[in-house]
C-alpha cells in the first residue's frame, strides 16, 4: 500500500476522502456526491487499470463533474474571446471614422478626389491634418497602422505634432 501510494509513507495514514472533495473548486451537490460515494470502489480501479477515468464513464454513469467544469472552462474562453472580439471591432470602426475625417480634409483642400478616398490615399494628408485630429480620434488611428504600438497603454500621454 505505501508503493501504490494509498498510505502515506512518513505518517503510515490513508487519505480521508470527504477531505479529497473538500479541494473541488466548486461545491458539488448532495447527488454528486452520493453518485462518486456508491461508486468510489469502481472508479478507484479504473482509475489504477488506464490512469484516468474516461469521459465515457462519467456519461453512462451520470457523473457531471467534469462535464459541469469543462462547460464553466469553455463558456469563460468564449467570453473572452467575444469581449476581444468587440474590442477590435470599435478598433476598427473608430478607425474608419478617423479615415473618413482625414479623407473629408484631404477633399476639402482639393488633395483627392471624390474616387480617390479610402485608406491607400491617405498619403496626401499633411501632419497639419493629424495635428487637428483629437485623441480619440488618434489612438485608434496609431493602433490601427502602428507596428510598435499594440496597446492603448503603450501610447504616448503627452505631446503634440
Amino acid at each position: 500500500f505505501i508503493e501504490g501510494g494509498y498510505i502515506d509513507e512518513d505518517r503510515h495514514k490513508y487519505p480521508v476522502f470527504d477531505k479529497i472533495i473538500a479541494t473541488c473548486r466548486r461545491n458539488i451537490t448532495k447527488e454528486e456526491y452520493e453518485t462518486i460515494c456508491t461508486s468510489f470502489n469502481q472508479l478507484l480501479h479504473i482509475m489504477i487499470e488506464e490512469g484516468h477515468i474516461p469521459e465515457e464513464y462519467f456519461d453512462h454513469h451520470q457523473v457531471h463533474l467534469r462535464k459541469q467544469r469543462l462547460t464553466q472552462i469553455q463558456r469563460k474562453v468564449r467570453q473572452k474571446k467575444e469581449e476581444a472580439n468587440s474590442k477590435h471591432l470599435m478598433l476598427v470602426e473608430a478607425n474608419k471614422d478617423t479615415v473618413s475625417l482625414l479623407n473629408k480634409m484631404c477633399l476639402e483642400r482639393g488633395f483627392i478626389t471624390e474616387d480617390e478616398v479610402g485608406e491607400k490615399f491617405l498619403k496626401h494628408c499633411t501632419l497639419d491634418m493629424f495635428a487637428s485630429l483629437g485623441a480619440k480620434h488618434l489612438e485608434p488611428f496609431i493602433l490601427a497602422h502602428s507596428i510598435e504600438y499594440k496597446t492603448k497603454s503603450s501610447l504616448l500621454k503627452k505631446g503634440t505634432l
